[in-house]
This record gives structure tokens, C-alpha cells and sequence, in this order.
């Protein structure tokens, strides 16, 4: 999807959403879902500690709509002034959005360019299921309809190592999807995927490069 187009959706559509309820006068609370990748970057048992209004997961100031939404004006206009056609336009925004987003990694090996992932397969992903995050939302709604509650809560819905999705899982399910469906290219056919290559560490990996690609490259 083109990178506008997605922040348009996604970003300023719960801000709009936001707005709209903020002239609700009746009404009580308002639940909002987002991906926020709890654990972050760290590593190892990560305790149960709630995330204040405002603050990421590094610690910092998150996400700046403002400066988001700039640029993505100014990559628009940029294309427009100079003649683009709307087909180089949505290709542009394409490949913004995968250089801003994370789905970069499953779209680069649907797209057959990604033939590897360097992750060890029996290591835990931090995934969870839809129907638990429902549940989480109900559980959480009857809570706030019993008691009064501070204006602004954060629930953090995790996975765990108990029955936890490993990233051999996800690589298989990966491979499995795009095999039953295929992204499709340019010329309207079905793009072909392999089963990807995995490296459980930087040493395999610097290994495979050098032997598939810095001799050739030399030579």
C-alpha cells in the first residue's frame, strides 16, 4: 500500500476518530487497538512495567505526526512539481513506506528479493492472536463499566515463552501464505517464492555473504 495512503488510514484516522468522540458528550470511554511491539528491542525476561502516556519503547519521545505527515507533503509535492506520473507516484510511496515500516521484512521475501532471514529459528516471536486481543478488549471494557479508572490507561496484551510462536513458526507461515498467495508483479503474474534461508547468528551470515556475493563481487 502506498505510504499516504496508510497514513492517512491508519495515524490521522484514530486522530480523527479521537476528535469526533472528544464532542461526544455521553459518551464514557473509547478503546484504541494498535500494534505497538511491546518489548521493543530489549532482550530477556522483560518485567510486566506500564508504559507511561507518550513515552516508546526505547524511552523517548515516540512517533511525531507533524513531521511524518510533512514529509510524506513534501515527497508528494516533490513528485508532482517534477512531472511524475501517477504510476512512479505510487511506486515511490510504496518504497517510503517500506523503508518506515517493519512489514519490510515479510514484503521483501514475497516479493522473492528477501531470500533469508537472520534470526534463530527456535528463538520465541513476540506474537499474539487476534481472538485474545478481542477478549483482552471486553475484559477490559467490563472493568472500566464497574469501577472508575484513571482518564488514560494503557493494557499491554503480550505473548510468552509458554506455547509461544518460535520464528521457525513464522518463517513457515510466511513461506506457506505466499505460496497459496502469491504477490503479484508487474506484468500481472504471480511471483514465485523459495523456502528462505535462516541464520541463527552473524558469524553463518557473514559467512554466506562473503561466499555468495563479496567473491563474485571482487572478481
Amino acid at each position: 500500500m502506498r505510504y499516504d495512503v496508510a497514513f492517512e488510514t491508519n495515524t490521522l484516522g484514530a486522530k480523527h476518530v479521537l476528535s469526533f468522540a472528544k464532542q461526544c458528550s455521553s459518551l464514557e470511554v473509547i478503546v484504541h487497538v494498535s500494534t505497538a511491539y511491546v518489548s521493543g528491542e530489549r532482550e530477556g525476561i522483560i518485567q510486566e512495567i506500564p508504559y507511561r502516556m507518550g513515552e516508546s519503547l526505547n524511552g523517548t519521545i515516540g512517533l511525531n505526526i507533524e513531521s511524518e505527515q510533512k514529509l510524506v507533503e513534501e515527497t508528494l509535492n516533490k513528485l508532482i512539481n517534477n512531472g511524475a506520473t501517477e504510476e512512479s507516484i505510487t511506486l515511490t510511496m510504496k518504497h517510503l513506506g517500506l523503508k518506515r515500516t517493519i512489514d519490510s521484512l515479510v514484503t521483501g521475501y514475497g516479493k522473492g528479493k528477501l531470500t533469508f532471514f537472520p534470526f534463530d529459528i527456535n528463538s520465541f516471536v513476540d506474537v499474539i492472536l487476534a481472538d485474545m486481543v478481542v477478549n483482552a478488549m471486553i475484559i477490559i471494557m467490563m472493568v472500566h463499566a464497574r469501577k472508575e479508572k484513571p482518564r488514560y490507561v494503557i493494557y499491554q496484551v503480550g505473548s510468552s515463552r509458554r506455547n509461544g510462536i518460535k520464528y521457525g513458526d513464522l518463517k513457515h507461515f510466511t513461506e506457506q501464505y505466499f505460496v497459496e498467495k502469491p504477490l503479484i508483479n508487474g506484468d500481472g503474474k504471480a511471483i514465485k517464492v523459495g523456502k528462505a534461508t535462516t541464520f541463527s547468528n552473524m558469524v553463518s551470515f557473514r559467512r554466506y555473504m562473503t561466499i555468495r556475493y563479496s567473491l563474485f563481487l571482487k572478481v
